[in-house]
């Protein structure tokens, strides 16, 4: 496997790892209704830490 292709799958395994992590603990932390509400808020906080996280990586790593 080649550095070009293994760095696009490293990310998105990081942000996979990172979206699962995160949306697991906000379940966790959410009121125990278990209504889709909840879940949703907890996937949507995760989603954008995620794509903050990456965008902040893939920017850092451009610009050197």
């Amino acid at each position: 496997m080649t550095r070009k292709t293994k760095r696009p799958l490293l990310l998105f395994g990081g942000f996979t790892v990172l979206f699962a992590a995160v949306a697991a603990l906000l379940i966790r932390l959410l009121p125990a209704d278990d209504r889709p509400f909840e879940y949703m808020v907890a996937g949507t906080f995760a989603t954008a830490l995620a794509l903050a996280v990456m965008f902040v990586i893939v920017a850092r790593r451009r610009s050197s």
